[in-house]
């Protein structure tokens, strides 16, 4: 889990959210996030208004909204963020931090850790990040008159929340223990209205704000991702996505886009511990049919996202053909009416073959036959001057394949000869002349 220190934010400066989306932080608590007027009458909105500030969110590209509730039990707020979080967003940090008024209600710490781990569970769900923020501390004086169990049971919830935020590899924000853990710190800064236990005034609500800002940007915004796969053309109907991260190595979550054209097929932010494994993630979505798609992921943590990283890709299952082998003829024939002849390409997917002649004039026969017809196996033979014999003289012929996917490549170029005078005209005429025997028997 990340250590935090606290950074001299002002000579850093704000950082940088230059991106089409506005980031977007949702505080959700109770009245100490909520920080209404009676503890914080200076108007800043408590601890989320100071954030905002702080992280320059008054520009157009982050925001910090307050989502604190007077009272609010951390049974109530499962359904509260759940509504937040279908109907206010998108989403990408809740600054989550509640709990004290269960545990003045005396309601276990088993079911508060239970309910806040319900909580950020629907958050993972809708794809955003959590940043825990802890229970306030509490002193005998502050609970006088009060059950003394009680600063026992806070005490405890603090380190549940901490273990909770570990195990999950999520954020934490701890005031009481970093920048506030003294008890004449406590006494300094919560001097609230009789009768309002454990609430900040405004200097509190000024260390609430400086912890969750240096949670924030404890790391970098997250550098761009490398894209590895898929790219170019592929025969893969079911592709696995990979990338390399960054290489800072922050981001905490990868939000995945997947395009055809116009349209986004897939777009989805996915939990780093969920998709990756050392340096690299992978993701496969199943089955896509041929065309072309476009697929991009970017990285995101608690201080704000990469730039998209596009690549594009081309399924095709059915490739055009390769290349052919032709046969015959070749050198010197006697027949008119040959039959060319030509193994086919491997492996074997064309549909049709195209076969061109040329004499020394330019090509004189140029024709495509289904595959089904002219071959057998893997090797074809078209008789395409039976009926209409050549006369003699000098001839080339070269075939290529097609199929759905496209034309394959020329062959190379044969040529032969026809002599219309030739001795055997009864099959032998192989081409070969070297073998020839010069006496006739």
């Amino acid at each position: 889990m990340r250590r935090f220190t606290l950074a001299a934010i002002l000579l850093l400066g704000c950082p940088s959210f230059a991106h089409a989306q506005i980031f977007r932080y949702m505080a959700f608590g109770d009245s100490i996030t909520r920080g209404n007027s009676v503890f914080d009458p200076t108007g800043q909105g408590g601890y989320p208004g100071r954030i905002d500030n702080l992280l320059g969110c008054f520009s157009p590209d982050c925001q910090v909204v307050n989502r604190g509730l007077d009272g609010e039990g951390t049974g109530a707020g499962i359904t509260r963020l759940q509504n937040i979080l279908d109907n206010e967003g998108p989403w990408d940090i809740v600054l989550l931090m509640e709990g004290t008024n269960d545990v003045f209600a005396e309601i276990s710490n088993n079911t508060i850790e239970a309910n806040l781990a319900t909580m950020d569970t629907r958050a993972k769900n809708a794809g955003v990040d959590t940043l825990h923020g802890s229970m306030i501390h509490l002193d005998p004086e502050s609970v006088a008159g009060m059950n003394p169990g009680m600063v026992a049971a806070v005490a405890d919830m603090r380190n549940r929340v901490s273990n909770l935020a570990a195990s999950r590899n999520r954020y934490f924000a701890d005031p009481w223990t970093r920048l506030c853990p003294t008890q004449a710190c406590f006494d300094e800064h919560y001097h609230n209205p009789p009768g309002f236990v454990g609430h900040p005034d405004p200097s509190g609500f000024d260390i609430l704000a400086d912890e969750f800002r240096d949670s924030i940007v404890a790391d970098p915004i997250p550098g761009n991702v490398t894209a590895i796969s898929p790219t170019g053309t592929i025969m893969d109907s079911t592709p696995t996505f990979i990338w390399n991260k960054e290489s800072s190595g922050s981001a905490t979550w990868y939000e995945f886009r997947l395009t055809r054209g116009a349209g986004t097929l897939h777009q989805q932010w996915y939990e780093e511990g969920a998709r990756c494994s050392g340096s690299q993630c992978t993701l496969n979505l199943g089955f896509f049919s041929d065309a072309d798609y476009t697929w991009e992921v970017r990285g995101r943590n608690p201080r704000g996202r990469s730039d998209w990283v596009s690549t594009d890709f081309t399924i095709l299952t059915l490739l055009p053909p390769t290349e052919v082998t032709p046969l015959r003829p070749i050198g010197v024939i006697g027949d008119p009416e040959p039959a060319f002849e030509w193994d086919r390409e491997t492996p074997i997917v064309a549909t049709a073959y195209r076969l061109e002649v040329s004499d020394l004039g330019g090509v004189i026969f140029d024709s495509t036959q289904p595959a089904f017809v002219i071959c057998v196996q893997s090797s074809c033979s078209f008789d395409a001057f039976d009926g209409s014999p050549l006369t003699g003289g000098d001839y080339t012929w070269r075939v290529r394949g097609s199929n759905s996917a496209g034309e394959g490549p020329w062959s190379t170029v044969e040529a032969f000869t026809f002599e219309p005078d030739l001795l055997f005209t009864d099959g032998f005429e192989s081409g070969d002349t070297s073998t020839w025997s010069t006496t006739v028997p």
